[in-house]
């Protein structure tokens, strides 16, 4: 394996194939397909991501008729589940399923042939191997079953797997609890955030007028002196977050006209779902050569009668994101925002210097806020850095 030159001379190195029996596709026939009863857990690729094994808790259960009529797999309990297509493959998602279950195409199962090996150490090799270095090449991602399963583990005594194995469990069991304290202590860290900048934007008795009296949605963007080959800003969806853009450039003589462009100044929201109820948005600033083009998914949204900031800090309170969530139209996954709703939306309208003493407070409240959200954040990586290793 890779990172291991050596092994204790009295282990075996034993191909995949010899240990598993690999099921991958419909209609693989197994034992279990003659006695079918009830229903099952549908295991889908999201469903392996996480540290929890058990996957009673699928979303989606399949009766036996549509088991037979789709041909789907059934895996028997003590399966090792892995993801063999697309980001969940180079995720290395993986996990044993305490139950017999369904398995869609995008997922593969190893099933232990007989008892002389530990399906939890089989596990914990497999959290070893990077699947993406057995991807076929092709442009999407995929596992190359051949080459996987002649890939050699290193294979100990029986009793050397289950001390192995418990000793894992006992180690993991104990960072996955911090890591899980970690992950409470960010949710609440995140509450906190947003309802603080509700209670500050919205608490006042002020006015309210339409955000299209206050400000202009997708308006255009001066790019006058700039040369095809000049270096703009690029800023795709992956570089808003919230309240902040991670930096990229790019020529100019790349763009066309189904980015969404911008000016300094400017407000950057996301109008696609995740990434709208997730808080993608922030203010353009300090663009290179005062210009940049991004997401087609992107609004954008210049202030003329209302302060940046505390507009920005609007976009983020529980009514806004409820009430665009509301009118998203189009296909689940594929929804968005109408810029209809965005133009008619009542917005507070405190006195200037209001919105700015407001806007002020929240940028020192929030920074602090996300001083310890980076902290939390650093914790729970070095913790899952820790596990990695440990295994």
């Amino acid at each position: 394996m890779k990172g291991y030159d050596k092994f204790p001379a009295h282990w075996e190195t034993m191909s995949i194939k010899r240990i598993f029996d690999c099921v991958s596709g419909n209609g693989f026939k197994i034992e279990l397909q003659g006695k079918l009863q009830g229903d099952y857990p549908f295991c889908k690729v999201s469903d392996l991501n996480g540290e929890e094994r058990d996957i009673k808790k699928a979303k989606f259960y399949v009766d036996v008729q549509t088991v037979r009529q789709e041909r789907f797999n059934i895996v028997p309990e003590w399966s090792i589940l892995f993801a063999k297509i697309g980001e969940a493959l180079k995720k290395n998602h993986r996990k044993i399923n305490l139950v017999p279950c369904c398995i869609d195409n995008n997922c593969a199962a190893l099933i232990v042939r007989n008892n002389n090996f530990s399906v939890k150490y089989g596990y914990y090799v497999m959290k070893c191997i990077d699947m993406a270095c057995f991807d076929n090449g092709g442009t999407i991602p995929y596992v190359d079953m051949k080459q996987l399963m002649i890939y050699k583990i290193p294979v100990p005594p029986r009793c050397e797997q289950d001390q192995i194995a418990r000793f894992l469990d006992w180690k993991i069991t104990a960072i996955d609890k911090l890591i899980s304290i970690r992950r409470g202590e960010l949710r609440n860290l995140t509450d906190l955030r947003k309802a603080l900048i509700t209670r500050e934007v919205t608490r006042g008795n002020w006015d309210r007028v339409r955000l299209k009296r206050v400000a202009r949605i997708n308006p255009p963007c001066d790019s006058h002196g700039l040369k095809p080959e000049d270096t703009v800003t690029f800023a795709p969806m992956e570089c808003i977050r919230t309240n902040r853009r991670i930096p990229k450039d790019a020529p100019l003589s790349d763009y066309n006209s189904s980015y969404t462009v911008f000016n300094n100044g400017d407000i950057a929201l996301a109008k696609v779902t995740p990434c709208f109820e997730n808080d993608n948005i922030c203010v353009m600033e300090n663009l290179t050569n005062g210009y940049a083009f991004g997401s087609s998914e992107l609004f954008n949204i210049r202030p003329f009668n209302i302060d940046t900031k505390f507009l920005l800090y609007y976009f983020m309170t529980h009514g806004f994101k409820s009430g665009g969530a509301a009118h998203m139209t189009g296909a689940i996954g594929l929804k968005r925002v109408p810029s209809k709703y965005l133009r008619n939306v009542l917005v507070p309208l405190p006195p200037i210097t209001e919105q700015q003493r407001i806007a002020n407070y929240l940028d020192r409240i929030c920074a602090q806020i996300d001083s310890a959200i980076t902290n939390f954040t650093q914790q729970i990586d070095t913790l899952k850095e820790l596990k990695a290793r440990l295994i």
